[in-house]
């Protein structure tokens, strides 16, 4: 199976020059940035360093998990925020876990064995009580459904519809696996501090966007 390591990035240049070296790219098939309008060199870091850069069509984080999911000719994607939050060595992990068989793996910032030295209570206490919902609603048992850094197979993903642009599309994902019966996997990380940058999260205003998108899914079905 053919695996694309999809890399995000919207003004990173300093957590890209440090996590650059230690991004295993000879582990991948194929990657690639997709960058949502960096002002700051982020995108010319990357190029200068042979990897393709794409700006995404259209505004949002959603966006870009959809852009990069057209781009991707890889049988298995991995998605991967390059703001320092996420560890690079986790990876080859996720695709062998989806060369295990699942359909996907979510890196988990709160299940056994894992941290976040970056969420504030006010995000472990959302992720816990989202985490919940979702698990009584669809008798998952998941520990995390925001994060970001995950792997699924591609196939799975396109027949998902993904409606959601924004950071709500995490959640909207985790719950179409859970709807159609895919299999998930979660491998346990320790989520480091952001370097550099801005912060893109709102808690108010995606809390809210969340829980629309849980309400939405739960009465569909």
């Amino acid at each position: 199976m053919k695996s694309t390591l999809v890399i995000f990035t919207l003004n990173e240049i300093q957590a890209a020059k440090e996590l650059f070296d230690r991004i295993p790219f000879n582990k991948i098939d194929e990657s690639f940035v997709v960058d949502g309008g960096s002002t700051d060199g982020t995108a010319e870091f990357f190029r200068d360093k042979g990897i393709a850069v794409f700006r995404q069509e259209a505004r949002g984080h959603g966006e870009a998990y959809k852009f990069g999911m057209k781009k991707a000719t890889g049988d298995i994607l991995v998605f991967f925020g390059c703001d320092g939050n996420n560890r690079p060595e986790d990876i080859p992990v996720l695709v062998e876990e989806i060369k295990k068989g699942y359909n996907l793996v979510i890196a988990s910032r709160f299940g056994k064995g894992a941290h976040s030295y970056d969420a504030t209570l006010i995000r472990k206490f959302g992720n816990w009580l989202f985490v919940s919902l979702v698990n009584m609603r669809w008798q998952g048992n998941l520990h995390d459904v925001f994060n970001e850094f995950r792997a699924i197979k591609k196939e799975c993903m396109e027949k998902m519809n993904l409606r959601n642009s924004f950071f709500d599309l995490e959640l909207e994902m985790t719950i179409k696996a859970l709807k159609n019966k895919l299999s998930i996997g979660q491998v346990s990380t320790v989520e480091q501090y952001r370097i550099g940058g801005r912060a893109k999260l709102s808690t108010v205003r995606d809390g809210l966007m969340n829980l629309r998108c849980f309400l939405r899914e739960s009465c569909a079905g």
